[in-house]
């Protein structure tokens, strides 16, 4: 597995959103014989899209001034991100094209890809507001964080305090609780980087818009609003900790793993942290 280094980067953080079709959601849900399903690679060319820097310089030995939602790559590259045939990768754009998912021109040796993406704060506001109340940790919850940390309680016992902090929320105010829900996410994550990150990045104290959105969609849409799942895949990124057995797959498919993974990788990225990590 290579990793791309890009040049003076500027991540973008804006909020933004997809529409999708009956039909298309039919076509991206039809199982593969990779571990990663065609969902899991159109969400990671929307990742690598919204994520992307500019000047952008890859390897193939041109400089490109890229506008939001493009991205440069070549067929090889995505076949071994992917693990599918090239062929395989040479198809599925040709029918992201089709379904105007995405529009591409052929450059020498890659591609230019510009996503069909619609950014939130241009004409409509995001469905998280830009302004909250701070957010204060639930009474004990980082000491619980710190045994789980340490590999001192199970994934259970530290999702039952999770729920449990959720649940002692004030969600009068319904707009308001994914919010929390994120912050919560976010306070936790954090305290995870600070203790097992190979790097030690200066974090804010609050998520940004694109952190919100990313970690909303991880919770709600790739796991189901279950804290189990979503500590059995942060326990991924844990440098010594062994995996409780079987848990993050039986109880999750693999393509909600995928998922999860591409959008917590699509987070550290964005917090630029980096992770000595257990393989899945």
């Amino acid at each position: 597995m290579t990793k791309t280094k890009n040049n003076r980067r500027t991540t973008h953080s804006r909020p933004w959103d997809v529409r999708l079709t009956p039909e298309v959601i039919e076509y991206l849900c039809v199982p593969t014989k990779s571990d990663t399903s065609r969902l899991s690679a159109y969400l990671d060319l929307l990742s690598m899209a919204a994520e992307t820097t500019t000047p952008f310089k890859p390897v193939y030995g041109r400089t490109f001034d890229l506008t939001e939602g493009q991205l440069v790559t070549g067929i090889t590259d995505l076949a071994d991100r992917w693990s599918w045939a090239r062929e395989t990768v040479r198809k599925f754009l040709d029918q992201m094209e089709t379904f105007r998912l995405l529009s591409k021109q052929s450059l020498d040796r890659c591609s230019l890809i510009t996503m069909t993406m619609e950014w939130l704060d241009s004409g409509y506001p995001s469905v998280i507001p830009d302004c909250f109340p701070d957010f204060q940790m639930p009474h004990g919850l980082f000491g619980k964080m710190d045994e789980w940390l340490r590999g001192d309680i199970a994934d259970s016992d530290m999702a039952e305090a999770i729920e449990d902090a959720a649940h002692s929320f004030d969600d009068e105010d319904s707009a308001l609780l994914p919010h929390r829900i994120a912050a919560l996410q976010y306070s936790l994550i954090r305290q995870l980087i600070l203790r097992w990150s190979s790097n030690k990045p200066e974090l804010p104290l609050t998520p940004d818009g694109l952190c919100q959105d990313l970690l909303c969609r991880l919770f709600n849409v790739s796991l189901s609003g279950n804290w189990i799942q979503w500590l059995a895949l942060l326990r991924q990124f844990s440098p010594g900790l062994k995996p409780e057995t079987g848990k993050c797959k039986a109880s999750a498919g693999a393509d909600s793993i995928t998922e999860g993974r591409v959008i917590l990788d699509s987070l550290f990225n964005h917090l630029k942290v980096d992770f000595t990590r257990n393989e899945l």
